[in-house]
């Protein structure tokens, strides 16, 4: 709390009882510029906000993803649109979200200025009449821990004859698991009833399963591969779990994803939470881990990161992409402007029958 950092405290005229302070290299003069520019020569951008000017940058001497290409995707980041999505008024009244069967019972709101830590959804691109959608939903770990839940709005498309993935949109925010659900049906109702995938680790996801299926929503990710998972006497297993075992491809996933530039990651903040995105291989008193651990640096933020982790995993472990439809829908584009192209062409050629008269 800053009203307690008081030499006097309760004086809010007392001077501070600490205070940060940055300093870069080169203000400090210790070291000559010439080599300042050396060491900095092989360093990303964000290695040299930490290291160079001082400055409290994502860094992490052991990182997941490749930061070469992180700097580049974070040099063509994207200012997104921050809106809120809310049920329309009728007769005078706001129809329960559970009544609500398409986009169009809703309203959008545009937030021109969000207040720090605003909770709400960031759109980078709107959804396509046939773009193929799904949305990874990552749960905060209870209400006062801290942690902010995080679904991500991933386009797939074919590019090359190899899967594509495009972050489109992202819900960010501290708020209630039941509350969470409504956000991720109303945006899986917008981006063309995608494919919500929900993590389970901890029974944290549960809720937002449960709410999901209160409201009525259909499109829900079910783990086939492991059947035996089912709980018995209940309905098909929904959702994905993420544990030590399954981690680590999970991850890797994506971090395949990134050095093929097979994914398009437009977000700023997105991008900071996997620079500073690292695999722990000892505990903090130096014994070996049986299996690596993949978190934040130093008790950094991940929310981000991990909803992009697990429906990148998922979206490259299972038939969730429709190929057949996406290159139909090419060949049926392409047609049409070669139509449109070859109808141009006549109108404005000469007329075949001039040598007549």
């Amino acid at each position: 709390d800053p009203r307690a950092n008081r030499r006097v405290l309760g004086d809010p005229s007392s001077a501070d009882f600490v205070s940060l302070h940055e300093i870069s290299m080169y203000d400090a003069g210790i070291v000559p510029r010439n080599e300042v520019d050396s060491i900095s020569r092989d360093m990303t951008d964000f290695e040299k906000q930490a290291r160079i000017f001082g400055k409290p940058a994502p860094f992490t001497k052991n990182p997941v993803f490749d930061q070469k290409v992180l700097q580049n995707m974070y040099r063509e980041a994207q200012e997104p649109r921050c809106i809120t999505i809310f049920v329309k008024e009728r007769k005078g009244a706001q129809l329960p979200i559970e009544e609500t069967k398409s986009i169009e019972e809703f309203d959008f709101s545009i937030i021109p200025s969000p207040p720090i830590g605003w909770s709400g959804i960031n759109v980078f691109a709107d959804p396509e009449p046939d773009g193929q959608y799904l949305i990874s939903v990552d749960t905060a770990r209870g209400l006062t821990h801290g942690d902010a839940s995080c679904a991500s709005v991933l386009k797939l498309s074919n590019k090359n004859q190899k899967l594509h993935l495009e972050m489109v949109a992202q819900y960010h925010g501290w708020i209630n698991a039941f509350d969470y659900g409504d956000e991720v049906f109303k945006l899986a109702l917008w981006y063309n009833h995608g494919l919500v995938i929900t993590e389970l680790t901890g029974g944290f996801g549960d809720a937002v399963i449960l709410r999901l299926k209160q409201i009525g929503y259909w499109n829900i990710f079910r783990d086939i591969a492991q059947p035996s998972a089912a709980n018995y006497g209940l309905d098909s297993r929904l959702g994905v779990d993420t544990n030590a075992s399954t981690k680590p491809f999970m991850v890797a996933a994506l971090q395949q994803f990134i050095r093929e530039g097979a994914i398009k990651i437009p977000c700023a903040k997105t991008i900071e939470e996997m620079v500073s995105f690292e695999q722990q291989n000892t505990t903090k008193d130096g014994r070996a881990l049986t299996s690596p651990r993949y978190q934040g640096a130093g008790g950094a933020h991940d929310d981000r990161v991990m909803s992009l982790v697990i429906g990148v995993s998922v979206a490259v472990s299972y038939p969730v992409f429709d190929f057949t439809a996406d290159t139909s829908k090419h060949l049926s584009k392409q047609g049409k402007q070669e139509y449109n192209k070859q109808d141009n062409d006549w109108e404005s050629s000469e007329d075949p029958f001039s040598f007549y008269g």
